[in-house]
């Protein structure tokens, strides 16, 4: 059987990804007794496999290839610091739906979050960070029922160990970069094909209703939301108020005019009011808990806060952060934010916090740093402008969660890259 015959039948049965599948460069290797890809869009294949397996088993093996690539599951893993089979076997769950939904008759097993008693639906970064160290010795029955092969039931066979880097689990035998010897995709070659991709996973949700994959749709309506870049955007809105703060000049006796005057009289000098900021930090137990090593999200939230405020220059810091409880304090740097809690979650407290202040302590924009697992009140805080980033890191956020209505919102998905709405 021929490599392009299993394309043909590829592209017939996911039209949308055809675009992707014919950048791919086919190269056989003898001996691996599979089809796996490269993060270059190079496709390795043994031809003995190929032999043996089902036209239909091949394509089904293409398909789950360049959803990997197309996800940029290769980016993500490099961007978690993730090791590679732990996070492999997290990229086939996060896509294993979608291959179910469409019942492909894959040729080898393939993870599922039912294996590792994991929520379906959700992202790799969550699978990821709920697996063993190691997922071949733990996990569940890796039958590979349902379109994922046909596993032989021993507990974390579910997947294979040579996915490949397209899926961030490089092989010995892949090339490197791309070359004029070695052609292949570059990183911004890629990211322009996913967003091809996107595109014409939503075109054709528009033709054939019911016909795609929730998951590959909500990835599409994700991948095309505008792409902004988080620090330009914050410190963009936070020197704009900044800078309306500042030219708000009055006159003030606390400092007499320089300007002379015979007849004796006092004359106010001119002052431009200092500037406050204002922190409120999700210290919730869902912020708190610990990924990698030592990190937490609250620890990436409030580094990002201290750059932002370093970059601006503010000096005034009107700090509280919010589980149920709410702990605030006056502090003069971004070196002061320590966050205090660990419980539940309600950000209404906290945005009443800030609102009841008295007109001394009021900042002047308030950030408000969440995972988005809260309530929200019905407006925000009386005079201030308000930033809310929301931190996708647990799932798809716009399952489960709401953002406020009001002010101004930042949304982070998954590897660091924000939009807004």
């Amino acid at each position: 059987m021929d490599i392009t015959t299993v394309r043909l039948l590829a592209t017939n049965l996911r039209p949308y990804y055809a675009k992707a599948m014919f950048r791919y460069e086919f190269i056989e290797v003898p001996d691996i007794g599979t089809i796996t890809a490269d993060k270059h869009f190079r496709l390795y294949y043994d031809q003995a496999t190929l032999d043996e397996w089902t036209v239909q088993q091949s394509a089904a093996k293409m398909i789950q290839l360049t959803e990997h690539l197309v996800r940029e599951h290769a980016k993500r893993r490099e961007d978690q610091s993730a090791t590679p089979n732990r996070w492999g076997t997290a990229a086939e769950e996060e896509l294993s739906d979608s291959i179910e939904h469409s019942q492909l008759n894959l040729p080898e097993g393939l993870a599922r979050p039912a294996d590792y008693d994991h929520e379906p639906n959700k992202i790799a970064e969550y699978y990821y960070r709920n697996l063993p160290e190691d997922p071949e010795q733990g996990g569940g029955t890796g039958d590979g029922q349902g379109g994922a092969g046909d596993g032989e039931g021993e507990p974390g066979e579910g997947s294979s160990n040579n996915k490949g880097s397209c899926a961030g689990c490089p092989n010995d035998y892949e090339q490197g970069g791309p070359s004029k010897d070695q052609p292949g995709v570059s990183e911004v070659e890629a990211e322009i094909i996913s967003d091809q991709t996107a595109k014409e996973i939503q075109d054709f949700v528009s033709r054939h209703p019911g016909k795609v994959p929730g998951s590959l749709e909500r990835w599409a309506n994700t991948r095309l939301k505008p792409k902004v870049d988080y620090r330009k955007e914050l410190k963009s809105v936070v020197s704009k108020s900044v800078a309306d703060k500042a030219g708000q000049t009055d006159y003030t006796y606390s400092k007499i005019s320089r300007r002379d005057d015979s007849s004796g009289v006092v004359f106010p000098s001119m002052r431009s009011p200092t500037v406050k900021i204002g922190v409120l930090l999700d210290s919730s137990g869902s912020m708190t808990a610990r990924y990698e090593g030592e990190s937490t999200i609250l620890d990436q939230a409030t580094s990002e806060v201290a750059a932002v405020l370093k970059q601006t220059g503010a000096t005034e810091i009107e700090f509280a952060s919010c589980d149920t409880n709410v702990h605030g304090k006056k502090v003069h740097g971004a070196k002061d934010i320590h966050a205090v809690g660990g419980g539940g979650t309600d950000m209404c407290e906290g945005i009443n916090y800030f609102d009841k202040l008295p007109r001394s302590r009021r900042p002047d924009v308030l950030i408000t740093i969440t995972d988005g697992y809260t309530p929200w009140p019905d407006r925000g805080p009386r005079g201030l402008n308000h930033i809310a980033v929301i931190l996708e890191d647990e799932g798809h956020f716009r399952d489960y969660c709401k953002a406020p209505t009001w002010g101004k919102v930042l949304y982070r998905p998954p590897g660091g890259r924000f939009r807004e709405d």
